[in-house]
C-alpha cells in the first residue's frame, strides 16, 4: 500500500531545513520582541479607547442609543433659545397631521367631537326651534285673510313668508339672557335662540357704558340705575343685584310678569353662586349652574287665531286645493328621493371599489353629473350603472385616470405587469409585494428585480415562494435514484434485457438537462458503478468503474453531455441482493 502523501505547503522541520533547533533565535529578535512587548505596555490604552471610538462610530445601535438620549434636552435647550426650531418642525409636523387626516379621519373627529358636537346640537336644536315656531305661524293662518295679506307682504317687500308670519303673530319672544358681573362689567353666561349672533363682552360693555353715561350727564344718584333699553323692535330690561346684573333682549311687547321672573332669577342666582360672585376672576366656569335658570327666562307668547263654528266652503275648497297639491308635491319628492337614495348608492358603491374615487357633481341639464377617479385595473364605473338601478341615459360621467395605491388594486397590477404564473398568490401589506406558493426560478430572478418598479410597491418578498424548476428536479432525482442497470457477474458489458432501464435513465437526464438550463445552471450527475462481494478486490474495483463507464457511453450517444457525466465507484452497496449490487446508479446534484 502507498504510504501517506506529503502535503508540499506543509511546514518544514528545522533539521529538514538544515536548521539546527540548538542555535537558538538570533539576537535582534529578542530585542524586537522586548520593543514589541514595551509598546504594547505604552499604547494599550490608548488603543483600548480608539477601538472604543471607533465602534461607538461603526455601530449604528450605539449611535441611535447616544442620540436618542440626548435628543429630548436638545430639542428643548434649542426651543428655549430661539423660535427657529418651531419654524422647522412647523411643516414636518403639519404635513404629518394631513396625511394622518387624510388616511384616517376619525381620529381627528374623535378629537373635535367633544368640542364641536355640543355646539352643533344646540345650533341645530335652536334653528329648528325657529323653524317649527314659524311653520306653525304660517299653517294657523293658511286659510284666513290675514295669511293671505302675509304672503302679500312677503311678496312685496322680499322677505321669507315664515318671516313675516313670525313678525306678525309673535306677542313677544326673549331673544337672550345676559348675566353680567357688575363689578367688572364681564360677561358670566349668555344663553339665547342665537347666542353665536351676538358678541357677550360687546353686549355687557356696552350696557356699562350706557350706565355710565346716564350717572355722569344727567346727575342720576347712585342708587339709581338704568332698568330699561328700547331700540326699534327689541327692548332689553335690566334686573340689577348686589353682585351681577341680568340683561334679557326681547323682541315685541313682554307682559310685567316677565319683569318679576327676572327679579325672581337674579335672587335665585345671587343665592346658589354667591361665593362664586363674591371671587370672580375672570372665569367663568363655576356659573354653569345659572345656565337652566337663565334658560327659564327665554319665554315667548304668540297671536292666537279666533276659533270659528265649521269651515265656509271657500276653505272646504281651499282645503281640497292645497291636500292635492300637498299629495302631487309629496309623489314629486318621493320620486325625487327615491332617484336620490339609487345615486347615492351608486356613488357608495364606486368608492366601495377598489381602486375607485367618485366626487357627486350636481345635477345640469336634468343630467346626473359625477367625477370618477379610476385606476386602469379598476372595474368599469358604468358597469355599475344597472346594479345600482340608476339610468345610464341620465348621468354624465368624467372619468379621469389614477395610479391607486389600494393593496388589492397593487397586487393586481403587480400580477399583470410581471406576468406572474397561476401558481403564485399576490399579495401587498405595508407596502411591500408578498409572493407565496411556486414559480420558475427566471421568474423568482425577474420578479425580485422588477417588483419594485410596480407602481406601490416599495420592497418585495419571495422567501415564502417555492422555486417550482428546482421542486421539479428534486422529483426527478428521485426518480432516478430508483433506476438501476444490472450486469452479469464478473462482465461490464451492457445486456440488451438493461436497455428499457438505460432509456430511462436518459430520459431522465434529457429532462434535468433541460430544467437546469432554464435555471441557468449546469447539469451535474454522478453514475456510482456497482459490484458484489466475490472475486478479488481490485478485480471488483475495476468492474465498478467499467459498469459506470458502459452506461456512461450509452447516456453519452442519447444526448446527455459527457461533461455532465461523472464516474465513480459506488462507496456503498447499491442493494441488498448480489444483482442489485452488480449494478450502475445515477446520483443527480441539486443546486
Amino acid at each position: 500500500m502507498d504510504g501517506p502523501p506529503t502535503n508540499p505547503s506543509a511546514p518544514r522541520s528545522p533539521e529538514r531545513a538544515g536548521l539546527s533547533s540548538a542555535a537558538g533565535p538570533p539576537p535582534h529578535d529578542s530585542a524586537q520582541e522586548d520593543l514589541e512587548r514595551l509598546r504594547s505596555l505604552l499604547l494599550q490604552p490608548e488603543t483600548q479607547r480608539l477601538d472604543s471610538i471607533q465602534e461607538r462610530i461603526e455601530d449604528p445601535e450605539i449611535r441611535c442609543d447616544e442620540v436618542a438620549a440626548a435628543l429630548p434636552e436638545a430639542v428643548r435647550r434649542a426651543a428655549a433659545a430661539s423660535p427657529s426650531l418651531a419654524a422647522a418642525l412647523s411643516p414636518l409636523v403639519e404635513q404629518g397631521l394631513a396625511q394622518s387626516i387624510r388616511r384616517d379621519p376619525s381620529v381627528i373627529i374623535e378629537v373635535i367631537f367633544p368640542v364641536l358636537g355640543p355646539a352643533i346640537r344646540r345650533a341645530v336644536a335652536s334653528a329648528l326651534r325657529g323653524a317649527v315656531e314659524s311653520l306653525n305661524r304660517v299653517v294657523e293662518h293658511s286659510f284666513t285673510w290675514r295669511g293671505l295679506r302675509w304672503r302679500m307682504e312677503a311678496w312685496r317687500t322680499g322677505r321669507p313668508i315664515a318671516e313675516v308670519a313670525l313678525s306678525r303673530s309673535l306677542v313677544y319672544r326673549v331673544e337672550q339672557v345676559f348675566l353680567i358681573h357688575r363689578e367688572t362689567g364681564l360677561p358670566l353666561m349668555v344663553v339665547g335662540a342665537d347666542e353665536q349672533r351676538r358678541d357677550p363682552d360687546l353686549v355687557s360693555s356696552m350696557l356699562t357704558a350706557i350706565q355710565d353715561f346716564v350717572h355722569d350727564s344727567f346727575s342720576v344718584a347712585g342708587d339709581q340705575d338704568l332698568d330699561r333699553l328700547e331700540v326699534g323692535d327689541f327692548q332689553v330690561w335690566i334686573e340689577r343685584g348686589p353682585r351681577a346684573v341680568l340683561a334679557a333682549v326681547i323682541r315685541g311687547s313682554a307682559r310685567r310678569r316677565l319683569r318679576t321672573q327676572l327679579a325672581e332669577t337674579i335672587g335665585d342666582i345671587h343665592a346658589q353662586l354667591r361665593e362664586p360672585l363674591e371671587r370672580f376672576d375672570g372665569d367663568a366656569t363655576p356659573f354653569e349652574p345659572a345656565r337652566p335658570m337663565l334658560e327659564g327666562c327665554l319665554e315667548q307668547e304668540f297671536i292666537r287665531p279666533r276659533k270659528r263654528k265649521g269651515l265656509q266652503p271657500s276653505a272646504i275648497a281651499a282645503i281640497a286645493a292645497i291636500a292635492l297639491a300637498a299629495l302631487l308635491a309629496t309623489g314629486y319628492f318621493w320620486w325625487r328621493w327615491r332617484d336620490q337614495q339609487r345615486w347615492d348608492a351608486y356613488l357608495a358603491a364606486l368608492d366601495a371599489e377598489p381602486g375607485l374615487v367618485a366626487f357627486d357633481e350636481g345635477d345640469r341639464g336634468g343630467l346626473r353629473r359625477a367625477l370618477v377617479l379610476r385606476d386602469p385595473i379598476a372595474v368599469d364605473p358604468a358597469a355599475l350603472l344597472a346594479d345600482a338601478g340608476v339610468d345610464p341615459g341620465d348621468v354624465v360621467l368624467r372619468v379621469e385616470p389614477v395610479v391607486s395605491t389600494d393593496p388589492s388594486i397593487v397586487a393586481r397590477r403587480a400580477r399583470k405587469l410581471l406576468g406572474a404564473p397561476d401558481s403564485v398568490e399576490l399579495a401587498v401589506r405595508d407596502n411591500a409585494l408578498v409572493a407565496t406558493g411556486s414559480a420558475p426560478a427566471a421568474w423568482i430572478r425577474e420578479a425580485a428585480a422588477k417588483a419594485v418598479f410596480v407602481p406601490g410597491v416599495e420592497d418585495v418578498r419571495l422567501e415564502a415562494l417555492g422555486d417550482a424548476d428546482r421542486m421539479e428536479l428534486e422529483a426527478i432525482a428521485r426518480r432516478l435514484a430508483g433506476l438501476r442497470v444490472r450486469f452479469a457477474p464478473g462482465s461490464a458489458r451492457l445486456e440488451d434485457s438493461e436497455r428499457k432501464a438505460v432509456d430511462a435513465m436518459l430520459a431522465g437526464l434529457l429532462e434535468s438537462a433541460e430544467k437546469t438550463r432554464k435555471m441557468g445552471i449546469p447539469l451535474r450527475a454522478r453514475l456510482l458503478g456497482g459490484a458484489d462481494s466475490t472475486g478479488a478486490e481490485q478485480t471488483n474495483a475495476r468492474l465498478r468503474r467499467q459498469r459506470a463507464e458502459a452506461v456512461r457511453r450509452q447516456l453519452v450517444a442519447g444526448g446527455v453531455p459527457a461533461e455532465a457525466l461523472l464516474v465513480q465507484p459506488a462507496d456503498q452497496d447499491l442493494g441488498n441482493s448480489a444483482e442489485e449490487r452488480r449494478s450502475v446508479a445515477v446520483e443527480l446534484e441539486l443546486p
